[in-house]
């Protein structure tokens, strides 16, 4: 299994930023390899809430339904997504308030499944640089909003 983690000060309130990057429907506008997301358990986030995403493994599209595992509002949220036939991934944020704004911490973990397995050295690279400008992308964003 890759693991990767990252983390960044991003000068905004823990409360906003939490409620913009944990929220899976933003998720497209933060990380390049989300082409959509979409929650379909009804009612707030929490654990065992459901979203279906269609991420870009290798440059291929995929369709994998993720499952909301830890929750805790404004501190953590984490997934995991055992859906997909090329790899098994999980994602974990963590936010703590500093002063001038919110500390996050994203840990990636990934598994490629099969044949896909042989990609595993080159794609654990890809899968540090995708975090770290994720994260970037994530400060862009946030940073940008009055």
């Amino acid at each position: 299994m890759i693991t990767v983690s990252q983390e960044i000060t991003i000068n905004r309130p823990v409360e906003q930023v939490f409620a913009f990057a944990t929220n899976p429907e933003n998720f497209p506008q933060w990380q390049s390899e989300i082409v959509s997301s979409k929650v379909v358990t009804e009612g707030p986030l929490r654990v065992g809430s459901q979203f279906t995403e269609v991420v870009k493994i290798m440059g291929r599209p995929n369709d994998t339904l993720c499952e909301v595992t830890e929750y805790e509002e404004p501190k953590l949220m984490s997934f995991e997504s055992k859906s997909s036939k090329a790899i098994d991934y999980g994602g974990r944020l963590a936010f703590d308030a500093v002063d001038g704004g919110t500390q996050v911490n994203l840990t990636g973990t990934a598994s490629l499944k099969d044949l896909w397995r042989l990609a595993q050295p080159m794609f654990a690279g890809e899968l540090k640089r995708g975090v770290a400008d994720e994260l970037n992308k994530l400060k862009t964003v946030l940073e940008a909003q009055s």
